[in-house]
């Protein structure tokens, strides 16, 4: 894996996630990239839903499937459990974030938007 000069990280990407590393990441990478990949598809739902619960009024979203429909490719920082939505397309100018606590993203916590 290379570093990305675009992300500012070693970044590794899928049609759906892209990952990034601020320092190079260790061989087993790939387990990781499984793992997470997993289980952001099985909880996105709830993931919309916590998003939704905490700025889908600044959003302007009227529920959490329109925050669904809107998120976009996340970037996802497995060192630091952040995920971050820059595609996103509910404005230009700000991006969305959260922390999550395990692999599952069953809690996610701080979320904010920035910019």
């Amino acid at each position: 894996m290379d570093y990305n000069d675009n992300y500012g990280a070693y970044a590794f990407e899928t049609d759906e996630i892209i990952f990034l590393w601020d320092d190079a990441p260790d061989d087993d990478y790939m387990e990781t990239v499984e793992i997470i990949s997993k289980s952001y598809s099985e909880n996105i739902k709830h993931i919309a839903e916590c998003i939704f619960d905490e700025i889908g009024d600044v959003l302007e979203a009227e529920s959490p499937e329109e925050i669904l429909d809107g998120l976009g490719r996340p970037q996802i920082y497995p060192e630091a459990c952040q995920v971050t939505y820059c595609e996103h397309n509910f404005d230009d100018s700000h991006i969305i974030c959260f922390e999550y606590f395990d692999e599952s993203f069953e809690e996610i916590e701080n979320i904010t938007i920035d910019g």
